[in-house]
């Protein structure tokens, strides 16, 4: 299937899913992490980003099958998802956030 298509069809689930809040495809977003493949710095472009109504955020690639250039973009984004929350928690506990609940108005990135 082409990457079109497959795209166009993960478009019309997200939109369908009763858990997602909003969703944007990464098109001209300027949404990229760099990473490093075999010494070249690259840019990772993921597909999709989405909230759910839960407060989570996702990062989706549509891939057919996972390469080991693949896997590199995906601990890359582990790196960069783990960095993000701990600013995160570091600005909730700056702003004197008691607890760490979605309803006392404190929400990290998941």
């Amino acid at each position: 299937m082409k990457k079109s298509l497959k795209s166009g069809k993960i478009s019309f689930d997200i939109t369908s899913d009763n858990a997602v809040a909003a969703w944007v495809k990464n098109d001209h977003l300027a949404f990229e992490i760099l990473y490093v493949y075999r010494g070249v710095v690259r840019k990772y472009r993921p597909d999709f980003l989405i909230r759910m109504k839960n407060g989570n955020m996702l990062v989706l690639e549509t891939k057919g099958q996972v390469s080991e250039q693949d896997k590199v973009k995906h601990r890359y984004l582990d790196e960069w998802t783990q960095a993000v929350n701990t600013q995160r928690l570091r600005e909730m506990a700056r702003r004197g956030c008691p607890e760490l609940r979605r309803d006392s108005g404190c929400a990290a990135y998941t």
